[in-house]
């Protein structure tokens, strides 16, 4: 997570750089490369911007499923296996799940 951030940050740092290149120069081929630059990771900070929001959401989300989890199951789940793990627990719990088939007429032996 504070990696996404650190890209976004990075991101627009280097928008503004771009766009700093783009107004200082005389050179055509520099000026160019100021808007390549300013476009490009203005795209990455917004993908970036959009990957927080979503993993953020999720992120948030897992403390309350954990948390919801843990009182109904009684087990000892973390956030953080919730966040990154729960198709694997959802896999547990369906291998360890008790089931008892009943086949045939149960009222004659």
């Amino acid at each position: 997570m504070v990696y996404l951030v650190i890209a976004v940050v990075a991101g627009i740092l280097l928008a503004f750089l771009g766009n700093a290149i783009y107004g200082m120069t005389i050179s055509s081929f520099i000026e160019c490369l100021g808007i390549v630059l300013s476009v490009v990771s203005g795209c990455v900070a917004f993908i970036a911007f959009l990957a927080i929001s979503v993993c953020g959401w999720s992120w948030q989300s897992s403390k309350y499923k954990a948390d919801i989890i843990n009182r109904e199951y009684n087990t000892q789940y973390t956030r953080q296996e919730i966040f990154y793990a729960s198709d694997v627990i959802d896999t547990v719990r369906e291998l360890d799940r008790k089931r008892i088939e009943l086949n045939g007429d149960l009222l004659n032996k």
